[in-house]
């Protein structure tokens, strides 16, 4: 049997977007994104609901809101969250996504524990 290519890609029925790294969605403007060709009805897709963006302050250790944080001192970062089943499982020995950033609020109910 001779050796030869699978199949030519359908360019003329592919269009390049912008995919999220982390999940495959759509890319939104909160994403690491990587250029991939899908198919023309793949626009008509969800954007990635899992990049969200959070406050944290200097330390970037503590989740804040400018009700307990100065507003010239938030720190705005995008993070990528997800599901509390789907978080627990993509937790595991490789640790493919950062724990959320605990919340003022939580440190202070800890604290009166």
């Amino acid at each position: 049997m001779p050796t030869q290519n699978w199949f030519a890609p359908p360019y003329d029925d592919l269009i390049q977007v912008p995919t999220c790294n982390q999940s495959g969605y759509l890319a939104t403007p909160l994403c690491e994104a990587t250029i991939q060709n899908i198919p023309v009805a793949g626009e008509k897709f969800a954007s990635c609901p899992f990049h969200k963006s959070i406050n944290l302050e200097p330390t970037k250790i503590y989740q804040v809101n400018a009700d307990c944080e100065a507003a010239w001192q938030l720190v705005t970062t995008f993070w990528f969250t997800l599901p509390p089943v789907m978080s627990f499982t993509m937790q595991g020995p490789t640790l493919l996504i950062k724990p959320y950033p605990i919340t003022e609020r939580t440190v202070f109910q800890l604290r009166r524990m």
